[in-house]
């Protein structure tokens, strides 16, 4: 267990670094779980304040144990706008591919898996909110560290 909170806050802070290089991030933000396992009702919540109208890539992380178990985990995600209007969706976000490889990328036991959820959405300036929250059929999953939520802004080449 200590190894793998060393390797979590070696990985953290590497991933702090190569995201303060991506001008285009506009928001990102880690919750963790307790004790590597994300419970059913652990609702993880964002709150990105965004401060101009444009097209934005919107993207959930999930850092987890090199190990897990899961090849997929369904979340259902609910946004609610800066008008307060509420949307929620179901998503798959795939931690394998067939052959059982992972999909992220993987150092000292943990592994970063970004899922692109929506491309070039527009978000209107304000306060948005995201929830998420796991629905797979077992109330705990081991082997997840923590959940996050990455926003990029499109820039037109």
């Amino acid at each position: 267990m200590k190894n793998l909170i060393k390797s979590s806050l070696v990985a953290t802070i590497v991933l702090l670094i190569v995201s303060s290089c991506d001008s285009n991030r506009v928001y990102s933000s880690f919750e963790g779980t307790a004790q590597l396992n994300w419970k059913k009702d652990n609702v993880f919540k964002f709150t990105p304040n965004l401060t101009e109208s444009a097209k934005y890539n919107l993207i959930v992380e999930l850092r987890h144990s090199s190990d897990i178990k899961y090849g997929q985990i369904a979340v259902k995600i609910k946004h609610t706008f800066p008008s307060g209007q509420e949307e929620t969706k179901d998503y798959v976000l795939r931690l394998r591919k067939p052959n059982g490889e992972l999909i992220g990328k993987a150092m000292g036991g943990l592994c970063d898996t970004p899922c692109l959820l929506a491309e070039g959405i527009d978000l209107g300036e304000g306060m948005h909110t995201y929830e998420v929250q796991h629905m797979m059929q077992e109330d705990d999953l081991s082997g997840i560290l923590e959940v996050g939520v990455i926003i990029d802004k499109v820039v037109a080449n």
